[in-house]
């Protein structure tokens, strides 16, 4: 019998066009904590840039996902760094889906907000689905997570089977840091972020971070992705508009764009703003490539 994504509806178009037709949109939520409307927590440790023991988000997932919606919180307000995992199995088990996930959070309640992480990756139905983190700061004792499968729609069109992390930093719990220069409105040098990309992607989530900085100022800033060569690079993506905030905070803190990038291609990142700190104009960059076919 074919699935869903190999049946097509053949339209009345001289051609003979068949459009592939998918599921219709469906999701299924775990995490939420309704007597704290939030998310479920689980403390970060005692020991920072120390990723802590899985906690369990979803004993089984009631779905397939062609995507996963994730949202990732602080449990205290605290300047802070974070780099989160999702892992699949039985407890004991668990291997990592998603790695190191960046989410950069603030000292003040205006900095203190949750992050909504988009990530076109399958899981199984009957999957048992898990978290765990690590933070720069011993202070930041908790983090806070809900996982919304997606299925159906866009997300089965775009799904991928493998996630593959380039730039983050483990030993800070941050990304790579990206530095404009000490020249304002004028781009500073590419910044590596993979020598050579391990898995071709088709498309791909940025994720941004503050650098544990507790004292940022606010600035402007254009964002570049390109590809190639030290000294060659061509860009892929150009002028990404971003603003960081004196409230230790960056936006957009995440996005995920329809960009591909082959195997053993450099990757790299630059940037330009309106600051010239030598603190507070430097950024944290992580990408997650998304590669592979459906199920």
């Amino acid at each position: 019998m074919l699935r869903n994504t190999d049946k097509g509806l053949k339209l009345g178009h001289p051609l003979g066009l068949v459009v592939p037709r998918y599921e219709p949109y469906a999701e299924s939520t775990g995490g939420a904590n309704a007597a704290g409307s939030g998310g479920t927590d689980f403390a970060v440790g005692a020991v920072a840039n120390t990723k802590t023991g899985w906690t369990q988000i979803i004993a089984s997932s009631s779905q397939r996902a062609d995507g996963l919606l994730i949202t990732v919180s602080p449990s205290n307000v605290a300047t802070a760094d974070y780099l989160v995992d999702i892992g699949i199995g039985g407890a004991g088990s668990e291997t990592v889906l998603l790695s190191n996930l960046l989410y950069s959070v603030g000292s003040s309640a205006t900095g203190f907000g949750p992050i909504s992480i988009f990530c076109p990756i399958y899981v199984a139905p009957g999957t048992r689905i898990s978290a765990r983190a690590q933070s720069s700061d011993t202070s930041a004792v908790g983090v806070s997570v809900i996982v919304r499968l997606i299925k159906g729609g866009t997300a089965e069109r775009i799904r991928s089977t493998v996630a593959t992390t380039y730039g983050a930093d483990t030993s800070d719990s941050g990304g790579t840091a990206v530095d404009p220069g000490g020249s304002a409105h004028t781009k500073g040098a590419w910044t590596e972020i993979s020598a050579s990309v391990s898995v071709g992607f088709d498309s791909c989530l940025l994720l941004f971070g503050q650098r544990n900085n507790a004292s940022n100022a606010n600035q402007n800033m254009l964002l570049d992705i390109g590809v190639g060569a030290s000294g060659s690079e061509s860009v892929i993506f150009a002028d990404m508009y971003m603003r960081i905030l004196d409230v230790e905070q960056i936006y957009p803190n995440c996005i995920w764009l329809p960009i591909s990038v082959k195997q053993g291609q450099r990757l790299a990142a630059r940037c330009q703003c309106s600051g010239i700190d030598a603190t507070d104009r430097v950024i944290d960059l992580v990408v997650v490539g998304f590669s592979g076919g459906p199920k």
